[in-house]
């Protein structure tokens, strides 16, 4: 798994497919050359935030939470909430703009995952067992519930609800990690609305919309549930992440193996029924095999060729490709190849994009922070802090 060191920084620098297929995507691709990256020399820092500048004028901070990998936070009124790592106890709220600390909370289990806010609530899970929600400008503990064992994933906010995939567990007895459940509860108290059969653990987190709650688990099935009657569809599909829902479609990145390497690409499907739109993935990628695994602890921070969209564009960043695909046609409209980095082609190369009003953004194992028009896939700017980077940056 690569490690980034718990460095927390500021927004503003943060062979079984069609031939056809393969040809068109390969003859759009451009190079992006990241040689050139401004050199970013973050300095010494311990628990409290530093400043500095970049050598072309941006100001930026700097801090060290812990010595731990941690996944994104989450933001929301001029915060930044996250915990400490795989092996913290500490979940913080932190002045974006400064990066002091506005409070952190002991969470009752190591391990707290990405956060989830939503109205004044602040929403995580934690490695070990614990669901947890938060006042947002206090940090007072609403509500907590052992939720389930070995707890990877992030829940999601649904209106007044907060859905909470997990495994299952003997109260009483030793976590019992070989059945999972969709557990969801008011989120103001805690109480239990209703609780579904799942098929294995969920990548990163569930997706709600349109009344529906729609999620890719770990053995590669894709699920749609009709929000509280349990009613939908799933499909027997090869994701490796979770999905985006565009309109009337929903995307996901899949992958299959092909020689020494795997084959990722992306599938659209109807989200009325869950027919697929597509005879072969879209913009299929060629990457050496993961070198991280889809399940066990690995799942905490993984987040796979994850897609993104901004209305009828979808994004993915598998290995050090960058592809842009027309989520009506599904004809690739751009592809960059990132050169000049040492970048390895590994599937975990790039964290999946974050995206601005006009720009997306992309990290890479190497500590590149990339700036990419959406429009033509042209660089704006690129820097290299120098430390990996291994989950997406955040917009504020």
């Amino acid at each position: 798994m690569v490690s980034r060191v718990a460095l927390l920084r500021a927004a503003c620098v943060a062979g079984c497919l069609a031939l056809g297929s393969r040809v068109q995507a390969e003859q759009q691709s451009t190079s992006v050359d990241v040689s050139g990256a401004i050199k970013v020399a973050l300095p010494r820092a311990g628990n409290d935030a530093v400043a500095f500048k970049t050598a072309d004028g941006k100001a930026g901070w700097v801090r060290q939470l812990s010595g731990e990998t941690i996944p994104t936070p989450a933001y929301a009124k001029g915060k930044i909430f996250t915990g400490g790592g795989m092996g913290s106890r500490t979940f913080f709220a932190i002045d974006a703009v400064t990066g002091r600390t506005l409070w952190s909370k002991a969470t009752q289990d190591t391990g707290p995952t990405s956060a989830v806010v939503t109205g004044r609530f602040v929403c995580y899970n934690t490695e070990s067992c614990h669901t947890e929600t938060r006042d947002i400008d206090s940090g007072d503990l609403v509500w907590s519930e052992v939720t389930g064992g070995t707890l990877l994933t992030q829940p999601v906010a649904a209106g007044d609800l907060l859905v909470i995939p997990h495994p299952t567990m003997a109260r009483n007895n030793l976590p019992r990690d070989d059945a999972f459940r969709m557990l969801t509860v008011d989120i103001t108290t805690g109480k239990h609305v209703f609780d579904q059969v799942m098929t294995g653990d969920v990548f990163a987190a569930p997706v709600f919309a349109a009344n529906r709650v729609f999620f890719a688990c770990t053995d590669g099935r894709i699920f749609c549930q009709t929000f509280g009657a349990g009613e939908g569809w799933h499909v027997v599909a090869e994701a490796n992440s979770a999905p985006v829902v565009v309109g009337n479609e929903l995307a996901v990145s899949t992958d299959t193996a092909s020689g020494n390497g795997v084959l990722v690409g992306i599938r659209r499907y109807k989200i009325q029924d869950g027919t697929s739109l597509d005879d072969q993935p879209l913009a299929p990628t060629l990457v050496s095999k993961a070198q991280i695994a889809k399940t066990g602890r690995a799942e905490w921070d993984y987040q796979g060729p994850k897609v993104v969209a901004r209305g009828v564009q979808l994004f993915n960043a598998p290995g050090r490709v960058i592809n842009s695909v027309d989520a009506t046609s599904g004809a690739v409209r751009w592809r960059d190849t990132i050169t000049g980095g040492g970048l390895s082609n590994a599937v975990n190369a790039t964290t999946p994009p974050a995206l601005g009003k006009s720009n997306l953004y992309v990290g890479t194992m190497h500590g590149h922070i990339l700036a990419l028009r959406q429009s033509d896939g042209g660089l704006v700017h690129a820097y290299n802090l120098g430390v990996p980077l291994a989950s997406p940056p955040i917009l504020a």
